[in-house]
């Protein structure tokens, strides 16, 4: 291919953004609509992504000698979709009907949320929906169980607001008036820039959806960005809010998925110590992760250290205070909670989830000086029923889940009943990927891996006739045979029974649909199924022979099977066993 690249960053190059400089002679194989360019952007991606996990966003910059002809990238945020940029004042394309001013106005949300979305909590969105001038919203997104829409709204058309503050009161009243149950709002937030964001709940019988409004003003009109999730699918819409608030507002939340108690004591809180970055580790090995502060509680009992909780979540002295027992601590332990004393003992809870379902670990955190944390011993597993109330109350927040009986006992039922629903959802879902993978299995076995890469120029042709086709396999696409008589069962496929459909289950080609029959033989090996034969024919048939096969294809075209590989034969040999016969069927299409 008449590409080359090169990515920029030397041996630090792997990063949520990679930018790849690519060198063609000619400009046009550096265009998003010549194949080269597509397929060779597709092999740079999948080189990345295997070498670089944490990449986001892949920016490519296309040359020739004398010209910089090419400017776009693959993103996480369009699920790796070649998105082109405007170059030297070339105007947009936007897909759907031509309508230049829409169109402008798309481009402008999507280079918007393009660079919000890559951060935060919203680095796991996708856009289901953008540069399109169809009816409907600017962009459209998803985010975990998260559904959301962007919109511009300009001032030309009538909106009544001087102010975002004033436009999200009004979009949370109109989900009030709309919810068939309780609607509780929550506070209005207002962010730098004009920015202003609100959310709120609507509680029925059978559900909670929270939907959330985030818009900025801008002089010429406001840009919304409205969104909503369900939280018995684990995802806190709140918490998306938080993030994106965040980021319009210029701060930075480095650890903005924890909850942690605020205690009204006059010591420094969460935030302010030095334990976020440190235990920064601790909570992205799990989830949901949450913090309170325990205070020291002199024992006299040599190498114990006792720990208790002082205040719950709402800064109030607590009337069950929790204990946590330290044994057996060596003299620089001893030198390590001590300083904890003056600043501060924080103990980390996350969830995570194995074959046996959820569970729940805590890390304790000694605060050694103003700015500096040190884990203290290793994490330990705990019982869900043993959690301390201020960690029920936190979890309870965490996950939106809002029971009905607001009691310490009430929250722990809750999150009890979160805990099983969500154990049960877990089974049901590795149920059905081990039956997913029993089946992967049994393709595998079905159709060797050396048949599917033979196919690929198949699969190719296919998607090029339409990105929606797929090819499908007839149920008696491959036949097991022992053709050269070794005792092992070889692979017999004809091109036939690999055939391109569309959604509609209508037939568009076939793989033998170039004029002749196309034959796949493969024969079982020490090392697996190995390509041996991959022929075009008329017809004919498959003759075992004792240590060789030969398939006669009429017309002269004879060849040989054996170890894995085949020759072409002048004549063939006498005698053998018919052991398969090809009959070329009617053609379709052409590829």
């Amino acid at each position: 291919m008449p590409i080359s690249f090169q990515v920029d960053g030397g041996a630090g190059w792997c990063n949520k953004g990679v930018t790849v400089r690519l060198k063609a002679s000619s400009p046009d194989v550096l265009t998003d609509g010549s194949e080269p360019f597509q397929q060779m952007l597709g092999r740079i991606r999948a080189i990345i992504e295997g070498d670089c996990s944490k990449v986001r966003n892949i920016g490519f910059y296309g040359r020739t000698k004398s010209d910089e002809v090419s400017v776009g990238e693959s993103s996480k945020l369009t699920d790796w979709v070649y998105v082109p940029f405007k170059l030297h004042g070339k105007p947009a394309d936007c897909k759907g009907p031509s309508n230049s001013s829409l169109c402008a106005q798309r481009w402008r949300v999507f280079n918007d949320v393009r660079g919000l979305f890559l951060k935060g909590a919203f680095s796991e969105a996708v856009l289901t929906r953008y540069l399109s001038t169809d009816e409907g919203a600017d962009a459209e997104f998803v985010s975990g169980d998260a559904r959301g829409r962007v919109a511009f709204v300009p001032l030309t058309s009538g909106v009544p607001f001087t102010d975002a503050a004033a436009f999200a009161r009004q979009q949370i009243e109109q989900q009030s008036q709309r919810c068939k149950g309780e609607y509780v709002k929550g506070e209005l937030a207002s962010l730098s820039n004009g920015a202003a964001s609100q959310g709120g709940t609507c509680r029925t019988t059978d559900r909670k959806t929270h939907s959330h409004f985030v818009i900025s003003k801008a002089p010429d009109g406001f840009e919304v960005i409205a969104f909503s999730d369900f939280t018995e699918k684990g995802m806190s819409g709140r918490r998306l809010a938080a993030e994106l608030n965040a980021v319009l507002s210029g701060t930075e939340l480095p650890w903005s998925d924890i909850k942690h108690e605020n205690p009204n004591d006059g010591k420094p809180g969460f935030a302010a110590s030095g334990c976020p970055a440190v235990a920064q580790e601790f909570a992205e090995l799990g989830s949901r992760p949450v913090a309170i502060r325990l205070v020291s509680e002199r024992t006299d009992e040599p190498g114990l250290w006792a720990l208790r909780t002082a205040t719950n979540a709402r800064g109030e002295t607590s009337k069950d205070a929790w204990k946590m027992r330290i044994r057996n601590i060596s003299d620089a332990e001893q030198a390590t909670l001590q300083q904890g004393e003056k600043f501060g003992y924080w103990l980390l809870y996350r969830i995570t989830e194995n074959g046996q379902g959820i569970q729940f670990e805590n890390q304790l955190y000694v605060g050694q000086a103003n700015t500096e944390c040190t884990p203290f011993r290793t994490p330990k597993v705990v019982r869900a029923d043993s959690l301390p109330n201020h960690v029920n109350e936190l979890y309870v927040d965490n996950l939106d889940l809002l029971p009905a009986d607001s009691s310490p006992e009430g929250k722990r039922a809750t999150l009890q009943q979160w805990m099983t629903d969500r154990s049960r959802a877990e089974a049901e879902q590795n149920a059905a990927l081990q039956n997913d993978m029993a089946k992967l299995q049994q393709m595998a076995e079905a159709y060797p891996v050396p048949l599917l890469v033979a196919l690929s120029d198949f699969n190719t042709a296919c998607f090029a006739l339409d990105s929606s086709y797929s090819v499908v396999f007839a149920d008696d696409f491959v036949t097991r045979t022992d053709i050269d008589g070794d005792g092992d069962l070889d692979y017999i496929a004809t091109g036939d029974g690999a055939i391109c459909k569309d959604a509609g289950g209508v037939a568009h080609l076939r793989a033998s649909d170039n004029g002749a029959l196309r034959v796949f033989i493969l024969t079982n090996t020490t090392s697996g199924p190995v390509l041996a034969l991959d022929a075009k024919v008329q017809a004919g048939t498959v003759r075992r022979h004792k240590g060789f096969a030969v398939l006669d294809g009429g017309n002269g075209t004879i060849y040989q099977i054996a170890d894995g590989q085949s020759r072409r034969l002048d004549t063939s040999p006498e005698g053998g066993e018919i052991v398969y016969s090809l009959v070329r069927p009617a053609t379709i299409g052409k590829w």
